[in-house]
């Protein structure tokens, strides 16, 4: 315990002084485990898919590009915000998201989970569960303008029995005459 605590201590003034990195894609690409952003920018009709990595800062997207999050850390310190400009793509089915902030403007946002619901209360947010059981809160602002669109997925249990109940109807059934 000592040498972990004494290699953190090392450590901890580097990653403070580290030069931030900010990735820009103007085409398709992804975003996976080991890679770290303050911030990501796509372009044009750029499609990024975000399946793993983190991203601290800011995430714009620009022009019709779209940006697919399954999976991956989207957290700030203290506040992390995803801007969507110019009718560009919003798609979440994954992912953890620490202190978030999507403001949609005229884009789209689509989210894939279960019980899902709005909170209203001083701000707008979706509360819900991923498809493996996370569960997520996300703060939307300056919606008037955007399109939000809910789409509940079954969850794991009911599907699972769905299959169950599946392969006992395919059971081929003896007939005795």
């Amino acid at each position: 315990k000592f040498l972990l605590t004494m290699a953190i201590l090392f450590l901890l003034p580097l990653c403070a002084n580290a030069t931030p990195i900010m990735k820009d894609f103007n085409e398709n690409g992804t975003i996976q485990d080991g890679d770290y952003y303050d911030q990501v920018n796509i372009w044009d009709s750029a499609i990024v898919n975000m399946v793993g990595g983190v991203v601290t800062s800011t995430i714009n997207t620009y022009n019709t590009s779209t940006l697919n999050i399954s999976g991956g850390t989207v957290q700030g310190p203290p506040l992390t915000f995803i801007y969507l400009h110019d009718s560009s793509a919003l798609k979440l089915s994954g992912g953890l998201f620490y202190s978030t902030w999507i403001y949609p403007h005229e884009s789209t946002v689509n989210i894939y989970g279960y019980d899902l619901e709005w909170v209203i209360d001083s701000s707008k947010r979706v509360h819900g569960y991923w498809a493996d059981n996370t569960e997520f809160l996300i703060t939307l602002a300056r919606i008037e303008n955007a399109t939000i669109v809910l789409h509940e997925i079954p969850e794991p249990f009911t599907l699972s029995l769905l299959s169950f109940g599946f392969l006992v109807m395919r059971r081929k059934v003896k007939h005795f005459y």
